[in-house]
């Protein structure tokens, strides 16, 4: 049986991306980023929705080139252990 994808709240990516959640709503408010929501509002991010808010937000200096690295290395092992 395959398992579904992984999704991240606000939370979660907060963790990935070394902030506080209240940080990344801050950057969705000022339009530096946009976050998936479900129907009801609620934010979730796949995978590779978390890598390619990192990219938007370290071309904007908000995250370090490392951080998007350390990211990407972390998604791709918790997809490798799902497998």
């Amino acid at each position: 049986m395959r398992r579904k994808r992984f999704t991240f709240t606000i939370s979660d990516a907060a963790i990935l991306f070394g902030k506080s959640p209240v940080t990344l709503r801050q950057w969705e408010k000022k339009g530096i980023v946009t976050f998936p929501r479900l129907s009801n509002g609620a934010r979730r991010m796949s995978s590779n929705d978390i890598r390619q808010i990192a990219l938007a937000v370290q071309h904007k200096n908000y995250i370090t080139r490392q951080r998007v690295q350390l990211i990407n290395a972390i998604l791709t092992m918790m997809e490798l252990a799902e497998q």
